[in-house]
């Protein structure tokens, strides 16, 4: 007794070598849920525990992800890794692995061994290892396992044995697509699978399997079945779309469903693939076409740009016809390179054509390349639709030169190079021929030269629009965009003018390409008459274009009303509309205006909605950061995170910004830290605020990471954050920190900027005040100074003035060895003007002496008597007009104060 369940699984979106088998149109499905469905019926494995010792005659192998072997083996009588085949393993073992699955195998066990009588057996998964020690090690790879055994003569192994379950679930749809029969001992088996069945069905199922338990229409759980009538009433008793749980259970012996004989004649594809193809080529093709326009219903724009699904029904149209040696029609030709073309695959749509036609892609006359062609060759199927698929793809393609040879082909003008190509002579062409280009066409080669752009496109587009004969809209909307992305804002407007004269009427996209080339407000003004006059409406594009030319001009009192405008003629607002006026106006140093206007559209019930956008508060916020307000940007970013928006880090870097001009330090470096993955700019104000709160050593650890080719912040950027920490660490007189900072500054190849001579300058409080009693701070301050002229001095730097006036003013406060010292920078920087005066530049002298070691020694040489008898080091000085009276103050006071004794000598 054989009753079948009269249903079918719709068939999956994505296409299989049964999809001619189909005769009715059926619904979509993800297939998604089929893989995981398939996953879902995988091996569940049977897990059996044993533990050996002294396993003698045990090889192991490794498993990579994917079921992949490594050809390695591990003796574990030996401990020995040795290189081996893979012929020696059972497919049968890898079968029950997920493909997830690393780990460890037993590969070889010797029957009459002690690990065999014990129950190893090749084919169980190692999961851990023991070295007699009681403690038992999870092991993934051999060497793991040979470092954990070495130290030991006693060994472990803990293994699985996975089996290939014979339980498993499938939830279908109906119609499910097999038929069932109840046997003698009272079960139902599978008994037949349907030629037209789904993929599911035909991959999970086999003939013998049998249906143990079914779900319930109104809970979870599955009920057991011993009758065909349970199974047709439990399926049949379920809503329209609502999908059924079975439970099957594999017998041994269970076969795959072998498909019904018909009368075709079988051909093996390029995948080993069996393809069916009838004998009637017509009746295939008419099956073809109906494919294709099942699968090519959604519009590009609709489609996802990841839904390759048209082009993958083309490949199996392609397939089927190749099989059965069709000559290619027009029609389908045309189906199928719209098919490859949705699909953005120009190659195939243009490699289909020349097998399809005979004729090369690019329309030169260079003969056809010997490649093995799958269909025969049929002129025929050159028409004007496919002719225009070819101009498509070779736009996609970005080949203007052959899109300028095709088209030139379709007018009959054979012979003309083009790009050194000759271009060929294609049948039914010419002014008398069949195939006579038409405004469609033309307007895809005109969208071609827009999408490439350049010179030659420009030019190619303008002879092409002065030959033409029919002219639409979208003629002059293709080739107006293409005049002004070229910048030609006349030429743009001359071919408005003529649009109008020719009595074409402009629409909404003619305005939007003007948009692109009015230079001021009063042009954009006459665009917005000239659309009242046609009655096209006015949308918030068209406003928005407008209120950023007003933006850029400064015209705020117009921009603002512009808004007013849009809301009075029902144009709602976008985000964008007041994110395009608040930049400007932040831009404009008007931050009172932009938080005025963020707030106004935050009070209006109409407008609310629009504000809540992370890039609208972000302005905001900046705006409150300009004006110094930290507690309007806190309670800002309060506001946003009440509502549901998470601050970005543009968001959290004006906050921190905020707090630095309210100079709240320790906000900004709380606020900083919660910054996940901190930009270059959010970087320095982070070492900004690190250097307020009185902590220099986390900004200098910050500035480290900046490694060329690996660094965030620009140069200015990070130039700026030096500043900042120098000025820092000599604020908290961490002289130390300071020379660690300045030296990593000239090791990475930066030249110190005067900001950072000015901040050690104005750190020291030089030039403010006088030394009565000099002090150790002093002292340690005028050293720092000899150092920083020594590294300039290492890296052939020039000093400025001001850092040069500072040392010969400090030393002559300070007094004593370090006024000594200042002397000699006098006379150092006195020696190599003299030289620039003699010999046309200061030439550098050879000198192992640094400023630093001179003051050292100096104290030393003086009590003993001994003169100075080294050379000083070299002191180029680059004097300003800005330090010239501060330069000469300083050299003056070191002058007259110059002791008369004790003088060092020169070398």
């Amino acid at each position: 007794m054989i009753r079948q369940i009269s249903a079918t699984l719709s068939e999956s979106y994505f296409p299989d070598d049964d999809l001619f088998a189909l005769e009715e149109e059926k619904d979509d499905s993800d297939q998604e849920a089929i893989e995981k469905q398939l996953q879902a019926r995988s091996t569940i494995p049977q897990i059996h525990r044993l533990q050996v010792t002294l396993p003698q005659g045990v090889r192991l192998v490794a498993i990579d992800t994917g079921r992949k072997v490594l050809k390695e083996e591990l003796d574990l009588q030996s401990l020995q890794i040795t290189t081996s085949g893979t012929s020696f393993l059972d497919p049968a073992w890898l079968r029950p692995l997920d493909a997830t699955f690393r780990g460890i195998l037993v590969s070889h066990v010797d029957s009459n061994s002690m690990a065999w009588k014990q129950g190893i057996r090749p084919g169980q998964v190692v999961r851990s290892v023991s070295a007699g020690n009681g403690r038992w090690w999870p092991k993934i790879s051999l060497e793991g396992v040979r470092s954990a055994l070495k130290a030991s003569t006693l060994i472990g192994l803990e293994v699985e044995q996975l089996t290939e379950t014979n339980v498993f679930e499938l939830t279908l749809k109906k119609p499910l697509g097999f038929q069932i029969q109840e046997t003698k001992d009272g079960m139902v088996r599978v008994s037949k699978i349907a030629e037209n069945a789904p993929n599911l069905v035909q991959h999970a199922l086999r003939v013998g399997d049998r249906v143990v338990a079914i779900d319930s229409s109104l809970g979870d759980k599955l009920w057991p079945v011993s009758t065909v009538e349970g199974v047709i009433s439990a399926v049949t008793g379920r809503l329209p779309g609502q999908s059924v749980t079975l439970r099957f259970e594999r017998q041994p012996g269970a076969v795959q469903p072998v498909a019904a004989a018909a009368p075709t004649t079988t051909t093996t594809s390029a995948t080993n693939t069996v393809v069916d193809v009838p004998t009637d080529h017509k009746e295939l093709i008419q099956r073809c076409r109906e494919v294709l326009q099942r699968y090519s219903t959604k519009e590009p724009s609709v489609r996802s740009k990841l839904d390759l699904v048209p082009a993958l029904v083309a490949d199996k149209v392609v397939e089927k016809l190749s099989a059965a040696s069709v000559a290619m029609d027009a029609k389908t030709l045309a189906m199928l390179m719209h098919a490859y073309l949705s699909c953005e695959q120009p190659f195939k749509a243009i490699q289909l054509f020349e097998s399809s036609t005979g004729f090369r892609g690019d329309a030169s006359s260079a003969p056809l390349a010997d490649a093995p062609r799958s269909f025969q060759a049929n002129d025929a199927a050159l028409n004007l639709y496919t002719g225009t698929m070819l101009l498509q793809a070779h736009a996609q393609n970005r080949d203007l030169a052959a899109v300028h040879r095709v088209l030139a082909a379709l007018e009959g003008r054979s012979g003309q190079i083009i790009d050194g190509e000759e271009v060929a002579p294609w049948p039914w062409t010419g002014a008398y021929g069949s195939i006579q280009p038409d405004t469609y066409c033309y307007n895809v080669a005109l969208a071609a030269s827009d999408q490439l752009g350049g010179p030659e496109a420009v030019q190619f587009a303008t002879d092409l629009f002065a030959r033409m004969k029919e002219r639409d809209i979208v003629t002059y909307n293709t080739f107006l965009n293409t005049l002004v992305k070229a910048g030609k804002s006349t030429e743009s407007f001359r071919l408005f003018d003529q649009m109008k004269r020719s009595k074409v009427r402009p629409d909404k996209y003619t305005y939007y390409a003007l948009m692109k080339s009015c230079k001021n407000n009063m042009d954009l003004q006459e665009l917005f008459y000239d659309m009242q006059e046609y009655n096209i409406p006015i949308d918030v594009v068209f406003y928005n274009a407008m209120i950023q030319n007003l933006s850029e001009n400064r015209e705020w009192s117009q921009a603002t009303k512009l808004i007013q405008e849009m809301e009075t003629k029902g144009v709602s607002p976008q985000a964008m509309t007041y994110g395009i006026l608040m930049n400007g106006m932040l831009r404009a140093d008007k931050p009172n205006a932009c938080l005025a206007l963020f707030e106004s559209a935050c009070v209006n019930s109409k407008t609310v909605g629009l504000t809540q956008n992370v890039h609208l508060y972000t302005t905001a916020i900046a705006a409150a950061a300009v004006l110094g307000n930290h507690e309007r940007a806190l309670e800002l970013v309060s506001r946003m995170t009440a509502v549901g928006i998470k601050p970005n880090t543009k968001t959290l870097t004006s906050v921190v910004g905020a707090c630095l001009a309210s100079q709240k330090y320790d906000l900004a470096v709380g606020v900083y830290r919660k910054i996940e993955k901190p930009d270059g700019y959010a970087m320095s104000q982070g070492i900004q605020a690190y250097c307020g709160n009185g902590e220099p050593e986390v900004a200098a650890s910050i500035l480290r990471e900046q490694r060329r080719g690996t660094r965030l912040m620009s140069g200015k950027l990070i130039m700026r954050s030096y500043r900042h920490v120098i000025g820092a660490a000599l604020g908290k007189h961490d002289y130390d920190l300071a020379r660690q900072v300045l030296t990593d500054l000239l090791l990475k190849g930066n030249i110190p900027s005067k900001e950072i001579t000015d901040t050690i300058v104005n750190s020291f409080g030089i030039f403010r005040s006088s030394v009565v009693e000099a002090t150790m701070e002093d002292k340690t301050r005028f050293r720092f100074l000899l150092f920083v002229l020594d590294s300039l001095e290492r890296r052939n730097l020039v000093v400025d003035g001001t850092l040069y006036a500072a040392a010969l003013t400090l030393g002559r406060q300070i007094g004593g060895v370090e006024r000594r010292v200042a002397n000699l920078l006098l006379q150092s920087k006195s020696e190599a003007e003299v030289q620039n005066v003699i010999l046309g530049e200061a030439q550098p002298k050879p000198s192992m002496t640094t400023w630093e070691e001179i003051l050292e020694q100096y104290q030393e040489r003086i009590r003993a008597k001994q003169s100075m008898d080294v050379v000083l080091p070299t002191l180029r000085i680059r004097v300003s007009s800005h330090n010239t009276r501060q330069v000469f103050r300083a050299e003056q006071a070191v002058v007259f104060s110059r002791p008369k004794s004790s003088t060092p000598t020169k070398a």
